[in-house]
């Protein structure tokens, strides 16, 4: 993390202040949240925004996000992680918000169902994609942008694994 920020540990302690507070505000394991952050943005502050919503931030949390602001780094930084945690407020396509782990994790979202609530790969499947096809975590039917190997990254990165190597290609 300390490298895809340019050596800058203010921005990096100003991460882990982020994830330790949106973690206990939201009741969330911050573990799961150093995950997720992991995998979609390296660490990187001011990784740029992707896909054609878009998704911003650290946790390219889901339309309506916010991205890095330099001006105001902790307050940028820690809207980007309760916005990955919490979802969006606004900038949805039918007007509203985008949906956080909280949302995957607590199974509280009409649209999609989650068969283990409580579980954070599941959370982490519908994170990525929006849902769980055939109740396989590997399973990307109807999910044209997202990653397969996403659930088991985020169990390797739980496990220590830091992103480099073969990863889930080597299974």
């Amino acid at each position: 993390m300390l490298a895809r920020n340019n050596g800058n540990g203010e921005l990096v302690g100003e991460i882990w202040n982020a994830i330790v507070k949106v973690s206990q505000d939201a009741k969330v394991d911050a573990r799961v949240i150093l995950a997720t952050v992991m995998q979609e943005s390296t660490g990187q502050a001011n990784v740029p925004c992707t896909g054609t919503m878009p998704n911003c931030g650290l946790m390219q949390a889901s339309y309506g996000s916010i991205s890095f602001n330099p001006a105001d780094s902790q307050g940028s930084i820690t809207e980007m992680i309760r916005e990955g945690v919490q979802g969006t407020n606004s900038g949805g396509p039918y007007g509203g918000g985008g949906p956080g782990l909280v949302q995957f994790l607590n199974n509280v979202l009409s649209w999609v169902t989650n068969p283990w609530p409580g579980n954070p790969y599941a959370a982490a499947r519908m994170y990525n994609s929006g849902h769980i096809s055939n109740n396989n975590l590997d399973d990307l039917t109807g999910s044209e942008w997202s990653t397969k190997s996403y659930a088991n990254d985020i169990a390797n990165r739980l496990l220590g694994w830091d992103g480099s190597g073969a990863g889930f290609a080597a299974c």
